[in-house]
């Protein structure tokens, strides 16, 4: 069980360097205030997937929201609003 915890880790940790780098390649930095934000969507294969990036995106300082199937549809059309005003420059979504 704890090699299996490791393992999730480890992979979580390898997607988040790879994910931020990608996000760096593209000129997107934490907390980007510019008059014109950058719009990124992050596609995931699941929902509890959905909730870990998002989570470790806001830990990085990046404004972030997330769609998937936990969701309620109120919380569904914030989140895109947030995307589309440019209140949140990632969204988080499952394919």
């Amino acid at each position: 069980c704890s090699l299996l915890l490791r393992r999730a880790r480890l992979t979580l940790i390898f997607l988040s360097s790879r994910l931020l780098s990608h996000l760096r390649a593209a000129g997107v930095k934490p907390g980007n205030n510019s008059s014109e934000p950058s719009r990124i969507l992050i596609f995931v294969l699941d929902k509890k997937e959905a909730s870990r990036v998002e989570q470790t995106l806001n830990q990085k300082g990046f404004r972030v929201a997330a769609i998937h199937g936990d969701l309620s549809q109120s919380a569904r059309i914030t989140a895109l609003e947030d995307f589309k005003s440019g209140k949140a420059e990632l969204l988080v979504a499952t394919d």
